[in-house]
């Protein structure tokens, strides 16, 4: 089946205003809000370059709030966003010169659904499982209330009918009918001495 849905966005944008977004309509395996620190590069003695970069968590910001973020001129993020969450070391054997010019780079990765767009998929195999459990238990649930619902509104009585069949129709008794018999035969003597 197909199903409409909205598309899963990734946008990704930094302080030198550069903004790509990305979509798909299953969720992205990393989906931490998160804003990213690069210092300067520096040349170490190996030739390689290096440059620590920290990461804080923005699962409690809204895009309006980290778009204001990185306009700020003297942004103190530690004031702001509080201790990184984490911090590692990047390491290149090539930069450009653009990059060894570049003081630092604020970059801020944003994981939301698109509520503004929709998109046709495939339903899945869970998904369609699911829906059929979910349309059964409904059409049960359904058919369950209009039968309580019957029992109390009418007078018919469904186990008197069955008690008063069985009544009419018990299976034959040899020795009843004998018995019933021998009476009628009875009665016919007597009524006829």
């Amino acid at each position: 089946d197909k199903v409409k849905d909205h598309p899963y966005t990734m946008t990704e944008f930094d302080n030198e205003k550069n903004v790509k977004t990305y979509k798909q309509y299953y969720e992205f395996s990393e989906s931490k809000n998160t804003l990213y620190y690069y210092n300067e590069w520096e040349k170490n003695n190996d030739g390689l370059y290096s440059r620590n970069v920290k990461m804080f968590s923005l699962n409690k910001k809204s895009y309006e709030e980290i778009l204001k973020l990185l306009d700020k001129d003297n942004l103190k993020l530690v004031d702001i966003l509080g201790e990184p969450t984490e911090t590692i070391k990047e390491i290149k054997k090539n930069i450009t010169k653009e990059e060894l010019e570049q003081k630092f780079l604020i970059k801020a990765v944003i994981y939301d659904k698109d509520k503004n767009e929709v998109i046709i998929r495939e339903e899945t195999g869970l998904e369609n499982a699911v829906y059929t459990l979910l349309y059964i238990l409904t059409i049960i649930a359904f058919d369950m209330g209009v039968s309580k619902l019957r029992n109390r509104k009418s007078s018919f009585k469904f186990s008197k009918c069955i008690t008063r069949i069985n009544d009419e129709h018990k299976p034959l008794d040899i020795d009843y009918l004998t018995k019933k018999l021998e009476l009628k035969k009875d009665n016919y003597n007597r009524l006829t001495r």
